[in-house]
């Protein structure tokens, strides 16, 4: 199990040590290297849509030709070895995040999903 605060740590000295070489983000990505009236695409609409570093795009790629099924909705090998997928996922996002238990971690189908989760406790409290 990866401790967070030392994570944190080495993420800040690597920063610090390499800066951030736009070039090398950039070549994560493989659709920017689309040209945009001869220039390199530049992609703002992050809120809409995220674009993909290339190893996610494989992640999704094997999981989508080896494990899809429903999570949580079947009995079939299929079914169980996506829903052992996402939970190992939520599990390293919870050590990641530093989440108390992985039940705190929800996935949403995106960004206006989670403020609609998230809306009602905020107007309550606040």
């Amino acid at each position: 199990m990866r401790n967070s605060k030392h994570y944190e740590h080495q993420r800040r000295d690597t920063i610090a040590k390499k800066g951030y070489d736009v070039e090398e983000i950039r070549a994560q990505f493989p659709i920017l290297k689309e040209l945009v009236h001869g220039k390199p695409l530049v992609y703002f609409d992050n809120a809409a849509t995220s674009q993909k570093p290339r190893r996610v795009i494989k992640a999704e790629s094997a999981y989508y030709a080896t494990i899809n099924a429903n999570v949580h909705r079947g009995v079939h090998t299929l079914s169980t070895k996506a829903t052992e997928a996402q939970e190992a996922a939520r599990e390293t996002i919870r050590e990641h995040i530093n989440a108390k238990h992985a039940h705190e971690v929800i996935f949403t189908s995106g960004t206006t999903a989670s403020i609609n989760l998230a809306a009602p406790v905020w107007v309550s409290c606040c």
